[in-house]
């Protein structure tokens, strides 16, 4: 048997791909619908139609369109029963592929977007949080709860004395 591969007591047939060029009818039951634009910028669609008890793939190729380029999200649309027909499909599509509604909305929200402004404001107070220090004007710092850097460093200070039995002043 040509192309039968035993795998541990199963046999795995290898299938058979044949290219068929046919005519689909607008009332022809479809399957799935499948939009995308290839990586050399022609848009396909890919119909999946039953012929002879078989389900097969339908393939149009809309060609490039320079104003649609990179700006068209993929589209699948499953039809698990059959009950879209070819037409409304092919419809679908070509509204589909002309359709800059996405695109235009993901650019309003890029350009609306303070995300990045707000994560440095964040960043801002998380750091004024670590310093504990509260900002009421330019060059002003004012320290909170009455706890300043020379209680810090004498704290520390006296705990290395403990800790060493040395204390060292400043000169």
């Amino acid at each position: 048997m040509r192309g039968a591969f035993p795998v541990s007591g199963l046999r795995r047939v290898q299938q058979v791909i044949e290219t068929v060029s046919h005519v689909l009818r607008d009332d022809e039951p479809c399957y799935g619908l499948s939009v995308k634009q290839e990586p050399d910028g022609r848009f396909v669609s890919c119909l999946l139609v039953m012929r002879g008890g078989i389900l097969q793939m339908a393939t149009i190729d809309h060609g490039t369109n320079k104003d649609y380029d990179g700006k068209i999200p993929p589209l699948f649309v499953p039809s698990s029963e059959g009950e879209n027909p070819v037409g409304l499909m092919l419809e679908m599509s070509e509204h589909h592929r002309h359709d800059l509604r996405w695109y235009r909305r993901a650019e309003e929200m890029k350009a609306e977007s303070t995300l990045f402004s707000d994560i440095l404001a964040q960043e801002e107070q998380a750091l004024l949080q670590i310093r504990n220090a509260s900002v009421f004007g330019p060059h002003q710092a004012i320290q909170r709860n009455g706890h300043s850097h020379q209680t810090v460093e004498r704290q520390w200070m006296n705990t290395r004395a403990e800790r060493t039995g040395k204390r060292r002043f400043a000169t």
